[in-house]
């Protein structure tokens, strides 16, 4: 069902054939995405000390799947004290981000990078 704001009381109207197959590849992509983020993890885990943001405890390298692609990045609760003006201290000067990188490439996955994060696709 779409929800129609269009007028003051919420609309729900079926959607059709057509109007169903639109959203489902948006959910194939999310289904892609995070089998991609699975495998990314199988890669980098047994080399990298991997973040756990919800616990706000130590650092590591974080990774997140977005739709057809996943991002790879480095956390840490007090990014202050782990950085120096302008760089991801461990990320960029201690060269985890460039290993994460390494590793992937070896696993056939393409990369894209800028100072913060990598994108990881097919």
């Amino acid at each position: 069902m779409i929800v129609d704001h269009a007028c003051d009381p919420i609309a729900f109207r079926p959607l059709n054939a057509v109007g169903a197959t639109r959203h489902r590849p948006a959910r194939k992509g999310a289904k892609n995405g995070e089998r991609l983020g699975r495998e990314v993890l199988a890669v980098l885990a047994p080399h990298v000390r991997l973040a756990d943001r919800r616990s706000f405890e130590g650092s590591g390298v974080w990774v997140e799947a977005r739709r057809d692609a996943v991002e790879v990045g480095w956390w840490s609760p007090d990014m202050t004290a782990e950085t120096t003006p302008g760089l991801l201290g461990p990320w960029i000067t201690g060269g985890v981000r460039s290993l994460c990188a390494t590793l992937l490439r070896g696993e056939g996955l393409a990369i894209s990078q800028d100072d913060t994060a990598l994108l990881v696709s097919r």
